[in-house]
């Protein structure tokens, strides 16, 4: 269960940091926010400037940030094992039990 919660909050992390990097592009390719085309819920007036290019490099380097982290978490998911069970452990409690001598 702890795999399929992993794959999926990682799957859905990549397609919003997708979808964020392929309008983050549009609207560097525009110069203007929302890009020509978008729909938008009423009229709204494009804003343009500094601050629209600083939000769409925002958003065009978030991916980059998600891969980092997700390449993070799939090493230490796959090291899980190790790390909640150390292999030590097991020779410890062996050495504790008391073995009858005939």
């Amino acid at each position: 269960m702890l795999a399929g919660l992993f794959i999926g909050l990682t799957l859905g992390a990549f397609v919003i940091t997708v979808w964020a990097a392929l309008i983050s592009s549009r609207i560097l390719r525009s110069g203007q926010m929302p890009p020509p085309g978008t729909r938008v819920c009423r009229d709204t007036v494009p804003k343009t400037g500094r601050s629209v290019i600083w939000r769409a490099y925002f958003g065009l380097g978030l991916p980059l940030a998600v891969i980092a982290v997700v390449g993070w978490g799939i090493f230490t998911f796959a090291d899980l094992k190790t790390h909640l069970l150390d292999p030590g452990l097991e020779k410890a409690h062996t050495t504790c039990v008391m073995k009858d001598e005939l």
